[in-house]
């Protein structure tokens, strides 16, 4: 089973509400959006190459397949890569926004497991909207499938009755 979701709308909307939530939250947190807007975006590639990774990567190939030790030990490797990008992002962050300040940095921005725990919340929220898209769609399939099936018998039977 391919996990895909061809509508470009559902995921861009997505990642504007993300990035719309999180500049908001982090700029109520720290009083300034700009701020706060500037370390979301980026923030957003780790988020956006986590999410889609492990949504249309790890889960179509190792856990629908039922490998799930293999998806244990990827999602693992997952999890350490994007803690380490989300490590770098501090640090830049450090250095481009508070001028090596880190007094002036927001005690959340500093929090690795905060961002770490919004990470995959969001890649989360990512997979259960991808799963009830899926659901949604496959469910109108067996709907047309059963409808066409339904059209058919009637033929059939109506076929059958003029001989």
């Amino acid at each position: 089973m391919k996990l895909k979701s061809t509508n470009l709308f559902y995921h861009v909307a997505y990642w504007i509400l993300v990035i719309i939530v999180l500049t908001l939250v982090f700029g109520l947190s720290w009083g300034n959006n700009l701020a706060a807007f500037y370390f979301v975006s980026m923030l957003l590639p780790i988020v956006l190459g986590t999410s889609y990774f492990f949504n249309y990567f790890l889960v179509p190939r190792f856990f629908l397949t039922k490998r799930y030790p293999r998806f244990a030990l990827f999602t693992f490797y997952t999890l350490i890569v994007s803690l380490y990008l989300e490590t770098l992002v501090l640090l830049f962050s450090f250095i481009y926004l508070t001028n090596f300040g880190y007094d002036s940095m927001s005690p959340h921005a500093t929090d690795l497991v905060l961002l770490a725990v919004i990470l995959y919340l969001l890649v989360f929220i990512g997979s259960f909207l991808l799963m009830v898209l899926q659901i949604r769609e496959k469910q109108e399939k067996i709907l047309q499938l059963d409808h066409g099936h339904d059209q058919g018998d009637r033929r059939y039977n109506n076929n059958r009755y003029k001989m």
